[in-house]
């Protein structure tokens, strides 16, 4: 198995995405000798990437619960600084 990333496709597509536009694109793509391939990921990069992800999704949730506590606050006269641990 071979991965293309999508930037290197998207020249070859002709028209309106479809699938069977799509797959036309992806075949015409991969037969050129001068096509670059995507690596595949080990397991361990794979579980590396994943948590990464959990802690973005983290850090953004913890962002906006500070940022809405901070609006209640203010809405009452309570004017507070920014950033985490702070308060």
């Amino acid at each position: 198995m071979r991965l293309i990333p999508a930037q290197f496709v998207k020249p070859y597509v002709k028209s309106n995405k479809t699938d069977i536009i799509d797959a036309e694109a992806i075949a015409e793509a991969a037969t050129r000798a001068t096509m670059l391939f995507a690596a595949l990921k080990s397991e361990e990069q794979a579980d590396f990437q994943a948590l990464h992800r959990v802690r973005d999704q983290m850090i953004g949730t913890r962002t906006r619960l500070i940022n809405q506590m901070r609006a209640f606050c203010l809405e009452y006269g309570i004017a507070l600084r920014q950033g985490a641990g702070l308060f």
